[in-house]
C-alpha cells in the first residue's frame, strides 16, 4: 500500500510530475527542473495530473517563464506567487537554534500522526481533510520521513516534516497556530527537524518558503537559491 492512497510521482527529463492526493495546488502538479525540458512532454505531464481531478500546480526553475506562461494560460491556469527555493548549506551551523525557554521539541511516532495533522491545519488555517494525505500514520512511517512537535506545558504548539534524500533534507508542514506565533517557535522546530537529520549523517536542508515563514528561515541562514514561477488551477 503506498503511502499515500492514490498518489504517485514520477520524474523523466528534467520534469516531475505527481500527485498527492491533497486537495491543494501546490502539492500536485508538474515541476520543471531541467534546462532543455520539452514543453510537449511537460503539457502531457499536466494531462496526467489533471486526470487525478484535484487542484494542480505547474512550477519551473528560472528560464521557462515564456514558454510554459503560453502553456499555462492555454489551459486555464492562473499566474501564482514565485515560489521561493531556499538552501542552508551547513546544518551544523544550526546547533542551539532549537532552543525556546519552556518549548519541549521531540520527534512524533506515526501513530501519533494526528497531532502534526491537526497542527498543520490550524497553522495554514485550512480543514483538517484538506491536509489529512499529506500527514497520516502511513507517510509518517516512510523510511526518512520524521515528523516533529513542540509542547509548551504538553500543549502542542508547532510542527514540522523532514525527508531526507541522500545527504540532504528537506523541511516541509512548518506551521504554527496563529495564536502560538511571534515566540520563536516555527524558528525552532526548523532548527530542531534539521540538526535531527545532521545528526544521522546528512549535511545541508533545503525547502519553499510561503511569504510568512521566509523571514524564519532567513533568520537561520537559509538563503534564497531562485524563484520559481507558479501557476494553479483548481480542478
Amino acid at each position: 500500500m503506498p503511502a499515500v492512497p492514490g498518489g504517485w510521482f514520477r520524474a523523466t527529463d528534467g520534469i516531475g510530475r505527481g500527485v498527492s492526493g491533497a486537495a491543494m495546488p501546490t502539492t500536485n502538479g508538474v515541476w520543471v527542473t531541467g534546462a532543455d525540458a520539452d514543453p510537449a512532454a511537460v503539457a502531457r505531464g499536466l494531462d496526467e495530473v489533471s486526470s487525478a481531478g484535484v487542484p494542480y500546480c505547474l512550477q519551473a526553475r528560472p528560464g521557462h517563464e515564456d514558454a510554459l506562461r503560453d502553456l499555462a494560460t492555454s489551459r486555464g491556469m492562473t499566474s501564482d506567487a514565485a515560489v521561493p527555493v531556499m538552501a542552508l548549506v551547513d546544518g551544523h551551523a544550526l546547533a542551539g537554534r532549537d532552543q525556546v525557554d519552556g518549548l519541549r521539541l521531540r520527534a512524533l511516532a506515526p501513530h501519533e500522526a494526528a497531532t502534526h495533522r491537526d497542527l498543520l491545519a490550524a497553522g495554514f488555517d485550512v480543514p483538517v481533510d484538506l491536509v489529512a494525505p499529506l500527514a497520516s500514520e502511513s507517510v509518517l512511517s516512510v523510511p526518512g520521513v520524521r515528523a516533529f512537535v513542540g509542547e509548551v506545558d504538553a500543549v502542542a504548539v508547532t510542527t514540522a516534516l523532514a525527508v531526507r534524500v541522500g545527504e540532504h533534507v528537506g523541511i516541509f508542514n512548518v506551521a504554527t497556530p496563529s495564536h502560538h506565533r511571534g515566540r520563536g517557535y516555527g524558528t525552532a522546530i526548523t532548527a530542531f527537524a534539521t540538526l535531527d537529520a545532521v545528526s544521522d549523517g546528512s549535511t545541508g536542508a533545503w525547502l519553499q518558503s510561503s511569504a510568512v515563514g521566509l523571514s524564519v528561515y532567513e533568520r537561520l541562514g537559509f538563503r534564497t537559491l531562485e524563484h520559481w514561477p507558479c501557476w494553479v488551477v483548481d480542478a
